[in-house]
């Protein structure tokens, strides 16, 4: 747990030194992968990075994957009051890639299948 930890504080870090850069490099709009603190690749899409990782015998999970241009808020509150939970939870937007894509505004299907903690 440790490890992963560090690996997704490097990766942040990467994140935060070329976030202004990414969409020049790569477009805006494009999805980028960052991996041991570098950009390692980039797609038009989320699961066409996903697969390229794969390809490239990369585990998607353990990537940051981010879009560039994008502006992430550094956390967010949610309140799930329609889908049972009491209380709001925080989140941090830019995290480690999901098992699935999630719409740029997800709605309460696409949090459905994520356990999390409130």
């Amino acid at each position: 747990m440790a490890k992963a930890t560090q690996e997704r504080a490097v990766n942040l870090q990467a994140y935060q030194r070329l976030k202004e850069k990414l969409g020049l490099k790569f477009g805006h709009g494009r999805f980028v992968a960052i991996c041991d603190g570098r950009v390692v690749a980039d797609a038009g899409t989320f699961s066409g990075l996903r697969r390229r990782l794969v390809e490239m015998g990369e585990d998607p999970s353990e990537a940051l994957i981010v879009q560039a241009d994008a502006d992430y808020p550094e956390h967010a509150v949610i309140f799930g009051l329609s889908l049972g939970w009491s209380k709001p939870f925080w989140v941090t937007p830019v995290t480690q890639s999901l098992p699935r894509p999630m719409r740029i505004t997800p709605t309460s299907e696409d949090w459905l299948d994520y356990p999390c903690c409130a």
